[in-house]
């Protein structure tokens, strides 16, 4: 079953990819490159570096315990983003709750359930990006039923996990007798641990925090607009496409999309998703010819090496100043 999972997964992501490039013309591609703005793209990826900075600020909030200082919480906030470009799917995701909780007694499942925290909140500012951006676009560009269906798509997935946290918050009683009547003994018992230390994690959170945690959140996303807007203007590419609102409407593309399973480092479905977006806005169809797009090719692999560069840099510093076994023991854990 995984063996075919990973087979679907990479099949997708490489076949986006491979749809991309076959057609391209790679001299052009190879000017568009060198006429990159390196300065501006050096300023897109500082945006990226100071974003792990609020990034850990915001988990911070959550946390009081002895191990769970500022700089411990950073260096697992970049791992993470390693681990996010070296394993498919954003696994990334569960390994750094790992090893936050390799230097604190808290509990995984405790961890984790501040981490679908900070995702609902994602969630909602990046359904704003979207949406901000859709808007800014002319209707005649949109196709009303594909992004309804994208929409309505979005907000079941974020009601989910939001109705999950909201379920073990205020119901966890009731949810661990029900399964009680339904599960056996042991396995009810295992169960009811993680629900319990799930639930813990989830009442972290009261209103002065959650203020904290969406003000800082709000900040994280400009960061991030900021990265993809120094990104768009470090390529050639016509000015009404080096905006602001188009930044915006690729980080609330980009955050949706690569919700989905997909390979390392989001290969293909990121490119993808960058290409789309700029040919849409700028009133071309993907059925186009791509030759005539080469530089929305090249500027998903320029806003792609903006994000992976630092990712990989910053987390493997980070997780190379852990101790050899300990770093070990957790990779190890996360895969199993």
């Amino acid at each position: 079953m995984t063996f075919m999972k990973n087979l679907a997964i990479y099949t997708l992501s490489f076949g986006l990819l491979f749809g991309l490039f076959w057609q391209l013309d790679w001299q052009q591609l190879s000017t568009s490159f060198q006429q990159t703005n390196l300065t501006l793209f050096f300023v897109a990826i500082s945006f990226t570096c100071f974003s792990y900075l609020i990034h850990a600020m915001r988990w911070k909030v959550f946390f009081s315990e002895p191990g769970t200082d500022l700089f411990t919480i950073l260096k697992t906030v970049v791992i993470g983003h390693m681990f996010n470009a070296l394993l498919p799917s954003k696994s990334g995701e569960l390994i750094r709750p790992l090893f936050l909780k390799r230097t604190t007694n808290i509990s995984y499942s405790n961890i984790l359930a501040t981490c679908l925290i900070e995702r609902v909140f994602d969630g909602l500012l990046i359904l704003g990006c979207l949406g901000g951006g859709i808007v800014y676009l002319s209707a005649e560009l949109i196709d009303t039923n594909t992004t309804i269906a994208a929409g309505l798509a979005c907000l079941v997935l974020y009601s989910l996990v939001a109705g999950l946290l909201a379920a073990t918050y205020y119901c966890q009683g009731p949810i661990t007798n029900l399964l009680s009547k339904f599960l056996p003994d042991p396995v009810f018992k295992k169960v009811e641990s993680i629900i319990i230390e799930f639930s813990q994690g989830t009442r972290r959170l009261n209103k002065l925090k959650s203020l904290k945690i969406l003000l800082l959140s709000i900040l994280y996303w400009l960061l991030n607009i900021g990265a993809v807007w120094f990104a768009l203007m470090a390529i050639e590419l016509p000015s009404d496409l080096q905006s602001f609102q188009i930044s915006m409407l690729l980080v609330g593309t980009l955050g949706v999309s690569l919700a989905m399973p997909s390979a390392p480092a989001n290969i293909g479905l990121f490119h993808f998703t960058v290409y789309s977006v700029l040919a849409v806005a700028s009133g071309q169809t993907l059925g186009e010819d791509f030759t005539s797009n080469t530089n929305f090719v090249s500027a998903s692999v320029i806003i792609h090496l903006a994000a992976l560069i630092p990712d990989l840099l910053a987390g493997g510093a980070s997780y190379f100043s852990f101790p050899k076994g300990k770093r070990a023991e957790v990779v190890q854990e996360g895969l199993s």
